[in-house]
Formats: C-alpha cells, structure tokens, sequence
C-alpha cells in the first residue's frame, strides 16, 4: 500500500537507482556544436565578442548603424545556441552539476547581450525617424 510515509524511501531507491540517461532520452545536439569543448570555445569567443561590441557600437550607430546591427544580431544568434546547447543539456540530468553551470554561465552570456546592446535603443532614438528612414532606404539588409 502506497502512503505519504513511502514516498521519500520510493524517492531515494529511484535516484539511487538511477542509471545513465538513455540514448533515445538525450539530444542530438551535435548540428548545434559537435562537442563540449566546442562549445566552451565558442562561450569563451562570444563573451570577447560582446565586449567589442559594446566598446565599438555604443555611440557609434550614427556612424556605423549597420555594422553595428549586423554584429549585435550576430551576436544574439551565437547566444541563443550556446543557451540551447547548454540548457538542454541541462535538463537531461538536473543534478549535473556541470551541465547546470554551464547553462548558467550561457544564461549570464544572455544577460551580457542585454548589457552590450542597452545604449541601441536610445541611440536610435535619438537619430529621429528620417534619418533612420534614409539609412533603411539606402541600405535594404536594415529593413
């Protein structure tokens, strides 16, 4: 008979018995970065490339508006596969310890994103509708 008292001993045999993940029940997170050592290099190449980002662009899209925007969607993009890599990863075993710093340390990348690109929208605002208008006529990749 099962009884509230039962549960934290069924609980402790499950874990105790918990064995490796199987096959079917993980990822294939290879199209997304073939290693983990692949993915802490590129973790390591991105947070370099927020800090250019943000040290090059900020004051800067006046001048260099579409750069500026290329680079910052570049990086956003490099963003979101770290955090999907690392956070499904992650939940395949959520008492990985490993797992669960790294998709904190690609989560805190997130927030770095966040920081990197916090003067764009006042910059833009501050250029006006026409000028920002001119620059998507002359140039179509900003449309």
């Amino acid at each position: 008979m099962f009884t509230v008292l039962t549960l934290p001993a069924l609980l402790s045999s499950a874990l105790a018995a918990d064995p490796a993940p199987r096959v079917q029940d993980t990822w294939d997170l290879s199209p997304v970065y073939p290693s983990v050592e692949a993915w802490e290099t590129a973790l390591a190449g991105a947070s370099k490339d927020l800090d250019a980002l943000q040290s090059t662009c900020t004051g800067r899209l006046a001048v260099e508006l579409q750069g500026c925007v290329e680079r910052a969607f570049t990086a956003q993009e490099l963003v979101a596969r770290l955090n999907v890599y690392a956070m499904n990863l992650s939940n395949e075993d959520t008492a990985n310890d490993a797992w669960l710093g790294r998709s904190q340390s690609a989560q805190m990348l997130a927030t770095k994103l966040s920081e990197a690109t916090a003067a764009f929208q006042p910059e833009l605002l501050s250029l006006g509708g026409p000028k920002l208008e001119a620059e998507i006529a002359a140039n179509p990749k900003l449309a």
